[in-house]
Order: C-alpha cells, then structure tokens, then sequence
C-alpha cells in the first residue's frame, strides 16, 4: 500500500481498491464526511481506518480542492507527536 508520511506518522494512503484516504483532524474528517459522498477510508477490506476519508472520485479530477484536503491532511500529521526511527 503506497502511503505518504511526515515525521513518521502516515497521513495519506491508497488501498488496494485504489482509493486515497486521507488522515485529517476531529473536526476536518466531519467536514469532509459531510460534504462528500464517501465514508471512512478502508485501508484493507473490512478495517476502517477511524481518523481517515477516502476520497471520492468526484472530487479527483478537480486539482484545487485535492490539494487543499491533502494541505490539511499534512497539517493535521505534522501536528502529532513524532514517532521514533528504528536503525
């Protein structure tokens, strides 16, 4: 699964399905849950991923928004506590 990540904390993915989830804060994810025609994001069949939408394919083809979720989605990553590396 192809996934972008800040500071060690995983902000956006694609599943298997080909669906882009995107990790966003309380308040953004109901934002958005309410606004779109999605639902939480399945990284895997079966698990829903509690902090991530999966983007609809309405919204994909319209570059400006995408790329203001995926600016929150960053935000809301590099505002949590890094996770420590393993070497």
């Amino acid at each position: 699964m192809p996934y972008t990540s800040v500071n060690g904390n995983m902000y956006s993915s694609i599943s298997k399905a080909n669906i882009i989830g995107l990790r966003l804060s309380k308040t953004d994810l109901a934002t958005f849950l309410e606004t779109y025609p999605t639902t939480l994001h399945e990284g895997v069949p079966g698990h829903f991923m509690k902090e991530y939408a999966a983007v609809p394919p309405s919204i994909l083809d319209d570059t400006q928004t995408l790329q203001a979720w995926f600016r929150k989605s960053h935000d809301y990553a590099s505002g949590l506590k890094p996770k420590k590396t393993t070497r």
